[in-house]
């Protein structure tokens, strides 16, 4: 949630508009998966609807008897002895808008020891969100406070007196010293967050306690911004600047020696973090962060909550670092907040509630006065936290996804092999999962190389840092070929395993060659076609230019503007070439572009359907060499308008 100063003077009547706007955003996301997935003909992505498959609970954790280092392993934070941890918290949020803080009342200026007391022995809270102003902490900055950075230190020094564990959150950042009106929070962080996270991972690095959250809220960009920045035009701002991406951040808190566990929350608010497992950042000890707000007037349910996480959970460790009910109507739903709390403790998503500040509904506030008495969501948080706690209230453990175990190969000096081999399709999206103990060089990197049949597709590299350490591997228009990974890396440090998700290829969406309406056959000269589940082949005999069909119109989804196939060709360069064709209604052919193939696989444009219907579409094979040979077509592809 962002919070400024403006917004505090009117009473927080806007953030019930923002919040709104975040629920209309999800329920966009959410239609716009289900429409995406309808167009999936092949899957093998774990399920995206959260369900409690596991009986294992977290222990209770009480403030204090939690401690770190904090790392990750598999898709939970574990402490100090490789036990389980579940956050549960509160988000003190006054850093945000006020360089001093200020008491939860709002009566004073400044910080009232007595509040983390309060949380930790009369509601039971292990883990404390402070929400900080990247304008107030850099000294480049027209906002910048010089104490600012000891305030900040004193807050994460109270909530660690009480045996609670601080998040330091990046709350609002993006660019500063500019005089654009700004109407909202920016959607994504700048090269001044770069800045503020090292001199914070400076800081902390000798602090294994406290737990830092990249950016809050990204918005308006889409997973590969996320992931790696770019030009970017920030929807709330009108501001036009180059964002940085998760990982520069991720990169910036490792090189400055910090090994701290670091959160980073998923785009649309928070609300979105369906494709994390094809845009997870490489590194060890990251979690990912969901923010879960329902409006009173027009609520969500756990279906919609699910499809927003997809497959995370089972992949990372997420933990939901604001959720609430908006709305100011009476009397106040305790069962919807309730719901919620029962949701993320079924799944083992961990929390910390917004916002501990008695300003009334439209905040939305969990208590009421400076003695910490709950007020409307706060009354279900205060005694689920407490439960925690004593143990008489558990989570589970979220369930995880199958992992492939990598088959071993020889040993080379100084470093280990794996191999991973998928058979015929679909091949999938990878997350490289390797152990990294603190023996390992500081330095050494992974690397990973996909390939099919026999062509080197991608190599992905990586800096290893200790810990449980993940690579993903994006297999892009190969998803749907046999293709074999091979994964390198240093001497004692070893590869855990491989999951296996399905890919989206890219902005393309996927159709099934094979489909009984899209059987291929031929059409005219020297060939036979056969189909398998995957693929279909073409074998040309004979000098000539045969034809074969591909598909026909209802192979393609509503609006398709242009078609693609993925064609292999085993023979030399520049030896035969192909010319896509098309059947017009009138049952005339009208003939596209024709390309040379090169040896190996080949991205083919078909005809653009966006000039009129074409009942079939296929392929004419000019071969006056007289090669012979079999051609593969993976997939017929589709973008959509």
């Amino acid at each position: 949630m962002v919070v400024d100063s403006t917004i505090m003077k009117t009473f927080f009547g806007s953030l019930a508009t923002k919040r709104n706007l975040i629920r209309q955003l999800s329920v966009f996301v959410l239609a716009t998966l289900i429409a995406f997935l309808a167009f999936q003909t092949t899957t093998n992505r774990p399920t995206a609807v959260l369900q409690k498959t596991s009986t294992a609970l977290f222990p209770p954790d009480a403030p204090g008897t939690v401690h770190g280092p904090f790392s990750v392993s598999g898709n939970i934070i574990v402490d100090s002895t490789g036990s389980p941890v579940y956050l549960h918290g509160v988000d003190w949020p006054s850093l945000d808008w006020s360089c001093t803080g200020q008491w939860a009342n709002s009566s004073q200026n400044g910080i009232n020891p007595a509040e983390f007391q309060i949380m930790a022995t009369q509601w039971g809270v292990n883990a404390v969100r402070i929400p900080v102003n990247e304008n107030f902490w850099l000294s480049s900055s027209s906002s910048y406070c010089p104490n600012y950075r000891s305030t900040v230190e004193e807050v994460v020094h109270l909530v660690e007196q009480q045996g609670m564990i601080p998040i330091i959150d990046l709350h609002t950042g993006g660019p500063i010293n500019t005089t654009t009106p700004k109407s909202g929070p920016e959607c994504a962080p700048d090269s001044g967050s770069v800045t503020f996270w090292k001199q914070v991972a400076n800081a902390y690095q000798t602090d294994p306690n406290v737990l830092f959250e990249l950016y809050n809220e990204p918005h308006g960009i889409p997973w590969s911004i996320w992931r790696n920045g770019g030009d970017i035009t920030c929807s709330s701002t009108g501001l036009a600047y180059h964002a940085v991406g998760m990982q520069q951040l991720l990169q910036a808190i490792r090189g400055a020696g910090a090994q701290n566990v670091v959160l980073a929350d998923g785009i649309d608010f928070a609300s979105n973090l369906t494709q994390v497992p094809e845009y997870a950042l490489a590194g060890s000890n990251v979690a990912y962060v969901y923010h879960l707000y329902v409006n009173q007037s027009d609520p969500t349910t756990p279906s919609t909550w699910s499809a927003q996480l997809g497959s995370t959970t089972q992949l990372f460790p997420v933990v939901a670092t604001e959720f609430g009910v908006l709305g100011c109507q009476t009397p106040y739903p305790s069962g919807t907040e309730q719901q919620i709390l029962d949701f993320l403790t079924a799944n083992g998503i961990g929390y910390t509630a917004w916002g501990w500040w008695a300003g009334g509904c439209g905040f939305p506030s969990l208590l009421s006065n400076e003695s910490g008495a709950c007020f409307d969501g706060g009354c279900q948080v205060q005694p689920e936290n407490l439960a925690l706690s004593n143990g008489t209230a558990t989570a589970a453990l979220p369930s995880e996804a199958t992992s492939v175990a990598p088959q071993p190969q020889s040993t080379p000096v100084a470093s280990t092999n794996a191999i991973y081999t998928n058979s015929e399709g679909p091949a999938s999206d990878l997350v490289v999962r390797i152990n990294v103990p603190n023996t390992v060089p500081k330095g050494s990197a992974v690397t990973a190389t996909l390939a099919s049949n026999g062509q080197t597709i991608s190599t992905t590299s990586a800096t290893l840092s200790p810990g449980d350490f993940t690579l993903p591997v994006s297999t892009g228009l190969y998803q749907f070929e046999p293709t074999t990974l091979s994964i390198t890396v240093p001497t004692q440090a070893t590869v855990a395993g491989i999951v296996p998700l399905a890919g989206t290829a890219g902005s393309l969406a996927t159709m099934g060659a094979t489909d009984p309406s899209c059987a291929a056959s031929p059409t005219w000269g020297p060939v036979t076609v056969t189909a398998s589940a995957w693929k279909l082949q073409a074998t040309i005999t004979g000098t000539g230019y045969p034809a074969f069909r591909i598909a026909t119109q209802t192979c393609l989804p509503a609006g398709s503007t242009q078609t693609y196939v993925h064609l292999y060709y085993p023979g030399p360069s520049g030896v035969i070439s192909v010319t896509p064709y098309g059947f017009t209604t009138n049952w005339s052919v009208r003939f596209g572009t024709s390309m040379w193939l090169t040896h190996g696989w080949n991205l083919v444009p078909m005809m653009a359907t966006g000039s009129g219907p074409l009942p079939q579409e296929g392929l004419q094979v000019n071969n006056p060499e007289g090669w012979s040979g079999t051609l593969t077509i993976a997939k017929l592809y589709a973008i959509v308008s």
